[in-house]
């Protein structure tokens, strides 16, 4: 998983441990093995890792159960971060960029705020994490909950939540005067989505389904 590029950011806490080859080989070894978490917040187990390699006496077993022991929290915490929330409201902003600017200098402007965006809070992420777990160690766990992100966590979750509401009522209104079709395939794949994920279903399975549903719906309309 992210094993490679983990050890491979560790190079240099190898080459200020020794300068010795048959020494860094052992060091790279160690560090080979699984590892997974998210690739953002990963950067919170790399300053981590790093501090505990380079503080004397060092103990290579407590490292690695350190390792093994963020890669849950790790993953959860960016899951909901990113993958459930910051993600979702970008791509949200960009597809009303397109939908509401005419212009196309408007609405290319409004996809690259949409990277903008995307990006900075991710960088900021990745460099506050290694800053962080460097200067945490092994106490690196007091800072991964969610209250420690709530500031970013819920302007994104309120910026998705409005950005949503925007696109519904264009969808449902707008669109209405015209044209009916559009927004009751939107509507059904909106209610399909919504009850497939009560019933627990995965969350892919829940958008690939529904994107099917959607097609073939419009298809079999189209054709009437």
């Amino acid at each position: 998983m992210l094993s490679i590029g983990f050890t491979f950011a560790l190079t240099p806490v190898a080459k200020k441990l020794s300068n010795i080859r048959e020494q860094n080989a052992q060091f790279f070894l160690r560090h080979i093995g699984f590892f997974n978490a998210h690739p953002y917040l990963a950067s919170f187990a790399l300053g981590a890792v790093a501090r505990a390699e380079l503080d004397e006496p060092k103990d290579e077993a407590r490292i690695e159960r350190l390792k093994n022991a963020l890669i849950g929290p790790l993953g959860a915490l960016g899951d909901q971060i990113f993958w459930g929330t910051i993600k979702p409201a970008t791509i949200l902003l960009g597809i009303c960029a397109v939908l509401f600017l005419n212009n196309i200098t408007f609405q290319i402007s409004g996809i690259a705020i949409f990277v903008l965006i995307y990006n900075i809070p991710h960088i900021h992420v990745r460099w506050y994490g290694i800053r962080a777990g460097y200067r945490e160690g092994f106490n690196i766990y007091k800072i991964l909950n969610l209250s420690n992100f709530e500031f970013i966590y819920h302007v994104f979750l309120y910026m998705g939540a409005l950005l949503l509401g925007f696109i519904l009522s264009y969808t449902s209104v707008y669109l209405k005067q015209d044209d009916l079709i559009r927004p009751g395939i939107f509507a059904f794949a909106l209610g399909s989505a919504y009850f497939m994920r009560k019933w627990r279903k995965s969350f892919y399975f829940t958008i690939l389904l529904t994107i099917l549903l959607t097609l073939i719906l419009g298809i079999i309309i189209k054709n009437i």
